[in-house]
């Protein structure tokens, strides 16, 4: 899920949109103002440019713009290091305007503490800008305590339309100017019972990757208690992605205690995901992880109103407490009688961040659908049921079966959540025997431990899998992994990605000595080669070996090896789209392993070709930790932004490798129409004087503050 309000994620952005420049000129589109980096919750859907045209003063402003409808924010962010602002007021200002913004635009600032937490924070939500609006300074100012870890500052914009930032200042205040900001946000849940006069949802917002295909409104004719209900409802006849009607509220109040919140919801014809869920975020948590815990009730077909109870931790980096009620497909849910208590620790969590404290139901001889203590997840978790077999199994009576209830649109997994707090420190060996019948597409068992912030589509911190295809009968799968300190929980399954049908039993954990040698890190990353493969594209094959396809929309674009059109040597790699009116973005990538490079300086240098890019288009690079969220900044890295027709030309970004380092991913891509050739890739370990293209953040103080630095 993506958030759009309440909280930001940790990154968060300057930036300058003009307001009424032709629609036929782009301002400078290569790459954005250095010093800068885009992020947010859609950050996909924004291209962040210099402004040569456009601007309050000097020769150049920032710019922001919306592309392929943006259903998110987009943020520019610069971070810098605390040390000359600890025990101060800080205020920043900029010159900002917009155009044609449908959602909001407005500064903002976020001193970070520590473990995470957020010890001020202000952006403008209050007073925000929209539509469109002249240049016109404004501020937030904040304290900056003595424990601060990190200042972020910039510029946000929720929705679709442009908006600009120039003449930015980050100065210290005397106490006689006042805050802008001790926190607005709400520090309870709002309108629970949905009671409060006319249609207004106080406290709730619509959120999600395809919020807008979404409405809610208040329904006084269908209620649990009291006199309304929410309803959340499809506006279009055949939705594609998810929505949400959600809360965020601060979790000051909550910190080190166990809460229960209890719900009414009824359904009716939901065909797709429906689901009541509940998170824990810290203050940098990726907005479609798991948060610091939490649980959902899954909500499908039609059903009368019955009770959903979702019982949670709230830890002490909590930042803020999210809940609301989700569709992704056709269908209509009702939510009523929204409630938060305190309960004491003898109340069970629920599942999935439940996280048991041992491993459950291994065998599968508890029975249920499905089996017990183990839960359906995945992005096409509805096209897949698991259940208890006990006409098939591997030892005692039962096994679990994982098999497709309709054509798999997508990966679905049973899986389980083990807390992590027993076994940190140790080296376990998990072993499971699994069986397979017509298994064509991805198949596999897997493990990994993740930390409290591993996005869920990643590695996490370690484990392994083995691979499922075709028929086979029982045999086993054996996974040794480290648990970290930093573990929070173990999590283990198994899954399919395509038609077939899969068993699993006896899945036993345990203690095993250092001698015992580590199973191959997860496929995600033990494939990745330890230098650039196929840099020259000169490898055979139609395909460019090394390289794959990603982002968010991959199968709208496809990268073919051009014999035709090429830099150097006898060919180039070509991406463009295959659907003719592409949604979202797709990159064409390779990652490698970090192993050699850690503590090192590198400089990555690259020809591009561009024809006819209308959107976005962009030749990127980072480096990822292994809990690094898959849409976020990485630990550094840097891009060259691509627009329109140009001939071939070079690309260089020089950038850092830190000892967390745990992969190098760089890639071309594009969002919307048109064609970008790459050629001559090279990576090289330069010195300490060639400066990094996007230094590790946060930097000791600001840098290009007025955006007359040409980008790098």
């Amino acid at each position: 899920m993506k958030r759009s309000l309440l909280p930001l994620p940790a990154a968060l952005a300057f930036v300058a949109l003009a307001c009424s420049a032709p629609a036929t000129r782009e301002p400078e589109p290569i790459r954005p103002p250095a010093g800068w980096f885009l992020s947010g919750s859609d950050p996909s859907s924004f291209t962040l440019t210099v402004d040569r045209i456009v601007k309050h003063a000097g020769t150049a402003g920032a710019r922001l713009d919306a592309v392929q409808g943006a259903s998110g924010t987009g943020t520019v962010v610069q971070s810098t290091a605390p040390d000359a602002y600890r025990g101060k007021r800080l205020r920043f200002s900029a010159a900002a305007k917009t155009e044609g913004v449908t959602g909001w635009t407005g500064l903002w600032m976020r001193v970070d503490g520590p473990e995470g937490r957020r010890a001020g924070f202000d952006n403008m939500q209050n007073r925000p800008l929209r539509g469109t609006t002249r240049w016109a300074r404004h501020a937030i100012v904040l304290d900056v305590p003595e424990d601060a870890t990190r200042v972020s500052f910039g510029l946000l914009q929720d929705g679709a339309g442009s908006s600009w930032i120039d003449d930015c200042t980050l100065e210290l205040v005397d106490e006689r100017v006042p805050l802008t900001s001790a926190d607005t946000r709400a520090r309870a849940l709002q309108d629970g019972d949905f009671e409060l006069p006319g249609d207004r949802l106080e406290g709730w917002f619509m959120s999600g990757g395809a919020r807008s295909a979404f409405e809610a409104v208040v329904d006084r004719g269908e209620h649990a208690g009291g006199t309304a209900s929410g309803r959340l409802q499809p506006r279009v006849p055949a939705p594609s992605g998810y929505g949400t009607l959600m809360q965020s509220f601060r979790a000051d109040d909550y910190r080190g205690k166990r809460l229960r919140m209890t719900a009414q919801v009824k359904g009716r014809e939901i065909t797709g995901r429906g689901d009541l869920w509940l998170r824990v975020q810290a203050v940098d948590s990726p907005g479609d992880g798991p948060g610091l815990g939490g649980a959902a009730c899954k909500l499908s077909a039609s059903f009368d109103w019955k009770p959903c109870e979702l019982v949670f931790e709230v830890p002490e980096e909590g930042d803020a407490i999210e809940l609301g009620v989700g569709l992704g497909g056709p269908g209509t849910i009702w939510v009523d009688d929204v409630r938060l208590e305190a309960v004491g620790s003898d109340v069970p969590l629920t599942h999935p961040d439940m996280r048991a404290r041992a491993f459950e139901n291994g065998d599968f001889e508890a029975g249920g659908e499905p089996p017990r203590a183990w839960f359906v997840e995945g992005g096409a978790s509805r096209d897949f049921r698991a259940v208890t077999d006990r006409s098939d199994k591997h030892g005692g009576t039962a096994s679990a079966r994982l098999e497709p209830v309709r054509e798999p649109k997508g990966y679905g997994t049973l899986l389980q959540s083990v807390a992590a707090e027993d076994y940190r420190g140790k080296r376990l060996r998990m072993t499971a025997y699994a069986k397979g019948r017509g298994i064509t597409g991805r198949g596999d068992v897997w493990l990994r431990v993740q930390a409290r912030t591993s996005p869920g589509d990643g590695p996490g911190l370690g484990g392994g899998r083995c691979v499922l295809a075709g028929t086979f009968d029982w045999k086993p799968c054996e996974v040794v992994f480290d648990v970290p300190q930093r573990g929070h929980s173990i999590q283990l399954g198994f899954g399919l990605g395509g038609p077939g049908t899969a068993w699993l039993d006896d899945v036993t954990f345990e203690e095993v000595g250092a001698d015992v040698p580590l199973t191959p890190r997860p496929a995600r990353t033990s494939d990745m080669p330890l230098e650039l493969q196929n840099g020259d594209f000169e490898a055979a094959g139609d395909a460019p070996r090394g390289w794959f396809m990603s982002g968010g929309a991959p199968k709208d674009y496809a990268a073919l090896v051009d014999r035709a059109e090429r830099h150097g040597g006898l060919a180039s790699a070509r991406l463009r789209p295959v659907a003719a009116r592409p949604n979202g973005y797709g990159t064409l990538m390779q990652a490698v392993r970090a192993d050699a490079y850690r503590g090192q300086r590198l400089r990555m240098t690259a020809s591009v070709k561009g024809e006819a890019i209308a959107a976005r288009g962009d030749l990127w690079l980072r480096v990822q930790a292994v809990d690094s969220p898959g849409d976020g900044p990485g630990l550094g890295g840097g891009s060259c932004r691509l627009s329109q027709g140009f001939d071939w030309k070079p690309c260089e970004i020089v950038f850092d490798v830190p000892e967390r380092g745990d992969s190098i991913q760089l890639g071309i891509g594009l969002a919307g129409t048109g064609t970008i050739w790459l050629d001559d890739v090279r990576l090289e370990a330069v010195g300490p004087s060639v400066p990094p293209s996007d230094p590790d953040r946060p930097r000791n103080g600001p840098v290009n503050l007025d955006f007359e630095e040409p980008p790098r």
